[in-house]
């Protein structure tokens, strides 16, 4: 079972998000599932856009990085935040 403390940190003054699920912008009510990698908002809550091309987004799905050691997540985050795939290592 994953710690759900590392995957929903607390909000401070910096957060890292290690989530692939959608984004929700604050105070959305979300009543219907949101597609991964996609930013909702509103209420009820409704899809706004994608964070990342469609390319971008299955190829992230297909890596399953949320199933890495967490010392690679924290190597690779930059590139997993800004879909810059090519920079993973």
């Amino acid at each position: 079972m994953t710690d759900t403390k590392k995957l929903y940190p607390r909000t401070g003054d910096k957060q890292t998000i290690y989530l692939k699920t959608p984004l929700q912008k604050s105070r959305a009510v979300v009543t219907k599932d949101v597609p991964p990698y996609t930013i909702a908002g509103g209420v009820p809550a409704k899809p706004i856009r994608k964070r990342y091309s469609g390319e971008t987004d299955a190829t992230l799905l297909e890596l399953k990085w949320w199933d890495w050691p967490e010392e690679r997540i924290t190597k690779n985050i930059h590139a997993i935040q800004t879909g810059q795939l090519n920079e993973l290592i």
